[in-house]
């Protein structure tokens, strides 16, 4: 791109002087030819610079030096100088800057109050896929996604994604270009438990920038309850049903029916459901699994149902809890607990 500038000469006016007398023929009549030079960015006025004044004989047309001119001729020309303005369109560059410049930080100043706002509104009434953008400490690329899993009571599950920006723009460009929507953008072990109260600290002290809503919110699940009937994804890409037996502060027990779904169910009859036997079938149930909570969570189940937990059904956690078992997911759940702690938000 040719990128034009450069300084261009105007003619202001002329000022006759007929009773000043030419230093060379001697004779009455002078002329002042005032002129003013601009700076133009292809071709607009930018600003003006410093006026310029060609003295000429009427008699013998001899050009005369502004400087060589008596000191009362030339405080004459220095008057008429001054008494002659440069056009307003001189200065067109410095108005279209400024009205730039005022334009751009009225949008600046509502994009900001817009972005509270929505952020403020966002965290009231959290929506699953919302995006947090966290100021993290990664020299060079400071900028973090996270996006809302779910939210179990008053905790949020965020899930950190896979890649840092070095801008809160670039952040954002990547958000407006659904690039932060493809399923391999997110870590799936990298799992963040905030309370409300923590979310909100983070906001006031700056490491939370801002949250938002992309285009594809979905809203939250209902809270976890016991005898709940949840549809989850299986790693071949079907859908299997899971039933949560026990729920308390640290984990989840969970049965999984061996019934599998092409497609994620949203209703299903639980006389149907079975956990079948592990002897010549590929797909068979499994009648108790102990998940921490969090790992159960992050599982994205949906929420089909409600019913009732039976004596029966709790017979194999009642056997994990004699044996003092331990819990699927503890040890990425310590890791994402000691890399929060080390300052990774």
């Amino acid at each position: 791109m040719l990128f034009n500038f450069g300084i261009k000469t105007k003619t202001l006016g002329t000022k006759d002087m007929l009773e000043y007398q030419c230093p060379s023929c001697k004779q009455f009549g002078l002329r002042s030819t005032i002129k003013q030079s601009y700076f133009h960015i292809l071709f607009i006025p930018t600003f003006p610079l410093p006026k310029t004044a060609f003295v000429e004989c009427l008699n013998c047309h001899q050009p005369l030096n502004e400087d060589a001119l008596p000191d009362h001729d030339r405080a004459k020309v220095k008057k008429d100088k001054k008494a002659i303005r440069a056009p307003l369109y001189f200065f067109s560059g410095l108005l279209v800057g400024t009205l730039f410049l005022i334009v751009s930080t009225l949008y600046g100043n509502y994009v900001t109050n817009q972005d509270s706002k929505n952020t403020t509104a966002f965290l009231q009434q959290p929506m699953q896929n919302d995006l947090y953008v966290f100021l993290v400490e990664e020299e060079g690329y400071p900028y973090a996604l996270y996006q809302l899993l779910n939210r179990d009571g008053e905790e949020l599950l965020l899930q950190a994604g896979n890649v840092s920006y070095k801008t809160l723009s670039d952040a954002k460009q990547a958000i407006s270009t659904g690039k932060t929507a493809a399923p391999d953008y997110y870590y799936k072990e990298k799992v963040f438990v905030f309370t409300a109260a923590e979310i909100k600290d983070k906001l006031a002290s700056g490491t939370l920038l801002t949250v938002i809503r992309p285009s594809n919110p979905v809203p939250l699940q209902p809270a976890f309850q016991e005898g709940g009937l949840y549809s989850i994804e299986n790693k071949n890409g079907t859908f299997a049903i899971a039933k949560l037996l026990v729920l308390n502060d640290k984990a989840a027990h969970i049965r999984i029916y061996k019934n599998r779904f092409d497609t994620r169910p949203t209703i299903v009859d639980p006389a149907t459901l079975e956990l079948g036997t592990t002897a010549g079938s590929k797909d068979y149930g499994i009648g108790h699994l102990p998940f921490t909570r969090v790992s159960f969570f992050i599982s994205d189940p949906h929420f089909i149902m409600q019913t009732k937990v039976t004596d029966e059904e709790l017979d194999g956690y009642r056997e994990w809890e004699k044996a003092k078992g331990g819990l699927f997911g503890e040890d990425e759940q310590k890791k994402t607990s000691d890399g929060q702690a080390e300052g990774a938000l």
